[in-house]
């Protein structure tokens, strides 16, 4: 026991020893550190952002707004003393005993997790140094706070802080916040909004309740928690703001455009070193025509009584205009997530052709049973005309093919991520537990433009790095892509129609018989995929009379005819190498949902064009056409002679031989119908008759085989009603 003790004796006091000798070092390496008071005061901040042309379209000033200590509310004040540094009227600048854990917890973790910084800590980190997690930087940090309490009083520290601090959203300090987040001044914040801005700066983005309302709420919770357990407030105020509200500023009549994607992609890029920046130059992809050209339209469609989004995206998801009522958060995206989730990783993964047939019939799948919108059913239904049509019970019969499994890892790669909740038969009709962004859904279904490759959406050159990735081969972009030019010109986006062939749309629909959520098209040409979102105003509903295929397809129509205008016709996509269109047999394929390649010699109204990978062709062909065959035929007597009746495939004939003297001689052909009747009989007499199908063009003739009938013998006497009862 005596030597266990010695042994750590020994360790703990070669660590002290360690400890000192390696802090006197520190401290004779940062013996010349001194407080700068000039770097206190919050600096100009302003952010200059350039469109696609390098052109200045807009500039953010964050200047320097400062609010008077006296004018913050004391629950402001105890909000960030709560959560932020509990002991700031009782240390001088640094928190030992909070410093002391802090060591031991990231000794035990064997890394820098931890830093136990003060209030004045945090405002000489914020203002006088770096983000690096070093020792050495901590004991400059030290110093410079000690510093700081020796020259200023706690108010004043405070006061700086709280004007300095970063909130996020390229918000600096107190005042740039409250209004940003509650369009308030910060004399006039309540505890439940103190709270909020207090739990934010932990981590702005994360936090952020613009971002994650719900994570944002959870740090609320424990600030008014702490607050309480700091008798800073009472029972009765913490019960009365735990599950209070939160009225942001952003309400729904506010109108978002471009800059606001723009600053939240460079929020969490400023966000990790929010206090090195002064002025920043932004290049983004903002294509100012077509932001022009969004707002005039969408003028004329906003209204009171419902939502609206509307994003345009180049092939590598740039995105280059943007207009909306309610901001890119995640909402329920139904259909939109068939193309993608679905139908795409189906033909990826040669489950099935553009052709092959479906059964649309209400089905249950192992207690799941989905319907049709407005319960119609189309039996058998080809894939491509199932996605035209949206069937449900197809695009979950696919997916149950396919596996979720499968369909999970597609989405996540095209930048959908889901929960372990969405792992169920309901994905394939865009049942989510968190739903999906505008923006998000968009870029997917820009890797149909971009020959299968995937890009995450971005509004900037210079900020946010450009990947590029493939998910599906460019043939199954391709035809899925002709997939959705089918849903343009007959199925749920025909509104498209009328404007340009060359589109590809697909429509998509939450809701109930009570009225609906979320109505979506999203469409494409070769340059430019379009999102177009109508929705109810959180917890409301829109009439059903507001779907996919009406209010947002009439949207999409409106503004690619005003494209069309200004940046001239938009072409159709073009079919890779890869791809192949080929024809099948009309007959065969519609009477016994056979996928066979039609005859070479077929007349066009027999023959269907499909698309196919070339890895994935039909390997058997028709030859009905080249050799034709007889259908069936029938032999009889009456009226002592022998009767022939022939039944040949549509458009071919047959024509019909008897052998006479040895030799074979023509006797009868089908184009003058299908019955003969061979009086020319003698006693005692062997009659052998052959069939020869063909089929006849303008420049050619094929012949089938030829069919031997059985040999028929009259008899030796005089003939009778039952003379060929005789062999």
């Amino acid at each position: 026991m005596k030597k266990t003790l010695k042994i750590i004796s020994f360790i703990f006091l070669s660590f002290a020893i360690l400890s000192t000798a390696l802090i006197l070092i520190l401290n004779s390496t940062t013996f010349n550190v001194k407080l700068d008071e000039n770097k206190l005061v919050n600096s100009n901040r302003t952010i200059v952002f350039y469109d696609n042309n390098d052109k200045v379209f807009a500039e953010q000033s964050k200047g320097l707004n400062i609010t008077t200590i006296d004018s913050i509310p004391s629950h402001t004040i105890n909000a960030f003393i709560a959560i932020e540094d509990k002991r700031f009227y009782n240390h001088n600048g640094v928190d030992y005993k909070a410093l002391l854990r802090a060591t031991f917890n990231n000794l035990k973790s064997g890394s820098i997790k931890e830093g136990a910084s003060t209030i004045t800590q945090q405002l000489i980190k914020n203002t006088h140094l770096s983000n690096e997690k070093t020792l050495k930087r901590k004991i400059t940090e030290i110093k410079l706070a000690k510093q700081l309490e020796k020259k200023f009083s706690k108010n004043q520290i405070l006061e700086t802080y709280l004007n300095t601090i970063y909130f996020g959203d390229n918000c600096y300090g107190i005042t740039s916040a409250a209004m940003h987040y509650f369009n308030k001044t910060p004399k006039e914040l309540d505890i439940n909004e103190s709270a909020t801005l207090a739990a934010i700066v932990k981590a702005p983005t994360y936090y952020s309740p613009f971002n994650d309302l719900d994570k944002s709420i959870k740090r609320k919770n424990l600030v008014l928690s702490e607050m309480l357990k700091q008798n800073y407030i009472t029972k009765n105020e913490f019960e009365e703001n735990i599950n209070k509200p939160l009225n942001l500023s952003n309400s729904a009549t506010n109108e978002y455009d471009f800059l606001y994607l723009t600053n939240n992609e460079i929020s969490p890029y400023i966000s990790k070193n929010p206090y090195k920046f002064g002025s920043l130059n932004i290049h983004t992809t903002l294509d100012t025509d077509l932001q022009s050209l969004l707002k005039d339209i969408l003028n004329d469609y906003t209204t009171n009584k419902h939502e609206m989004s509307v994003i345009i995206m180049d092939k590598n998801a740039s995105i280059l205009a943007y207009f909306s009522t309610y901001g890119d958060n995640k909402r329920q995206i139904g259909s939109i997530i068939k193309p993608i989730g679905v139908y795409a990783p189906a033909i990826e993964e040669n489950i099935v052709n553009s052709c092959t047939i479906l059964c649309d019939k209400k089905e249950d799948f192992n207690g799941y049973s989905p319907s049709n919108y407005n319960d119609v059913y189309r039996n058998n239904i080809s894939v491509k005309d199932s996605l035209c049509y949206s069937s449900n019970i197809c695009a979950v019969k696919l997916l149950n093919s396919l596996g979720v499994k499968k369909s999970t890892d597609y989405l996540n790669k095209l930048g959908i991520n889901l929960s372990n909740n969405d792992q169920n038969l309901a994905l394939a009709l865009g049942a989510t537990e968190k739903g999906t962004k505008l923006s998000d859904i968009t870029a997917a279904y820009c890797a149909f433009i971009n020959k299968g490759y995937f890009s995450n959406p971005k509004c900037t050159k210079n900020i946010i790095k450009q990947t590029n990735k493939r998910v599906f081969g460019e043939d199954t972009a391709y035809i899925v892509s002709d997939m959705l030019n089918g849903a343009v010109k007959y199925g749920t986006a025909k509104k498209l129609s009328f404007t340009n062939d060359n589109l590809y749309a697909k429509t998509g629909t939450v809701g109930n018989k009570n009225g609906n959520t979320d109505a979506y098209t999203i469409s494409f040409s070769k340059n430019y995929v379009l999102g177009v979102w109508c929705g109810a105003k959180d917890g409301e509903l829109i009439p059903n009379s507001i779907s996919g295929g009406t209010l947002p397809a009439k949207i999409s129509a409106d503004i690619w005819n005003k494209i069309e205008k200004e940046k001239g016709k938009q072409n159709s996509i073009d079919m890779p190498n890869s791809v192949s269109e080929l024809n099948i047999d009309k007959t065969i394929y519609e009477q016994d949902n056979k996928i066979i390649l039609s005859d070479d010699n077929a007349p066009s109204r027999y023959k269907l064009k499909y698309l196919f990978k070339n890895d994935n062709l039909p390997k058997e062909q028709s030859s009905r056409f080249t050799k034709p065959k007889i259908k069936s035929y029938e032999t009889s007597v009456i009226d002592n002679a022998i009767k022939l009746e022939l039944c040949v495939t549509e458009l071919c004939g047959a024509r019909l031989y008897k052998i006479i003297s040895g030799k074979k001689e023509l006797i009868f052909d089908t184009k003058d119908g299908n019955i003969y009747i061979d009086k020319k009989l003698k006693p005692n007499d062997i009659n052998q008759y052959i069939i020869i199908p063909y089929y006849q063009t303008d420049n050619n003739i094929f012949y089938g085989k030829e069919v031997v009938l059985e040999k028929i013998k009259t008899p030796n006497l005089e003939f009778g009603d039952n003379w060929w009862d005789y062999d």
